[in-house]
């Protein structure tokens, strides 16, 4: 009864670590920041913790980051995603998994002609 070993916390409770988000251009002014430059996050996450899970509570601290961002529930079509250098949609979807080495990086979407 009482001889039990304590519970291994590293095996309880989940990893946690923090994902860099980086905020820049005219989004930047979404967060405070201005119209230019660039303001970065460090976003707390645990294992299992998607992109969306990251996105959504950074933005939740922010209403016009948030209002823009999930423009309907969806992602909003004015902003571009770039996850560890690579455009959204490619290798990475809003439900791939971060861990500690994720960078994601929110800014005006490209146009050009």
């Amino acid at each position: 009864m009482g001889d039990d070993p304590p519970a291994n916390p590293k095996e309880t409770s989940p990893s946690t670590f923090t994902v860099a988000v980086e905020v820049n251009a005219w989004v930047n002014s979404l967060v405070g920041g201005p119209m230019s430059g660039a303001t970065e996050f460090q976003e707390p996450a645990t294992t299992g913790d998607t992109i969306e899970d990251v996105l959504r509570r950074l933005s939740a601290r922010f209403p016009k980051l948030n209002q823009t961002l999930w423009e309907g529930g969806q992602l909003g079509p004015h902003l571009e995603l770039i996850v560890n250098d690579t455009i959204l949609g490619v290798d990475y979807q809003v439900d791939s998994p971060v861990d500690a080495n994720t960078r994601i990086m929110i800014t005006g979407q490209f146009v050009g002609g």
